[in-house]
């Protein structure tokens, strides 16, 4: 019989990981993060320039949830037309973080060279 106490830490440990997956939940968010986190500011157009096949919609979407969520920071210039620029909190660059560390884990999986692949350990 497992015992209350480890049961009840899983449990507290299991809504920190859905909150953190809900994240993920929009497919363009770790692509987002991933792109802001490497060159720091960047426009609309060029987030959407650096995204293959992704809709306006989509993205305006994920870019206000991410915002939201303070993940992401929305700067707007006042210039005529107006500039915005998006770029990550501090919250985001955690984040990032954690994506940087599950590309690290996939490269050494996928260079193990036994022919093994991240999807085959999940599955």
């Amino acid at each position: 019989m497992v015992e209350v106490s480890i049961v009840s830490r899983f449990q507290k440990d299991d809504e920190k990981l859905d909150r953190i997956m809900s994240l993920f939940g929009h497919s363009w968010a770790p692509q987002i993060l991933h792109r802001l986190d490497y060159y720091g500011k960047m426009r609309y157009n060029e987030i959407k320039g650096s995204l293959r096949n992704v809709s306006s919609t989509s993205l305006s979407r994920v870019l206000n949830n991410l915002t939201s969520r303070e993940m992401v920071e929305r700067e707007v210039i006042g210039t005529n037309p107006p500039q915005v620029f998006y770029s990550l909190t501090k919250k985001g660059k955690e984040l990032a973080k954690l994506l940087h560390q599950a590309l690290e884990t996939e490269r050494k999986i996928t260079e193990a060279g036994d022919g093994e692949t991240i999807e085959a350990l999940i599955s």
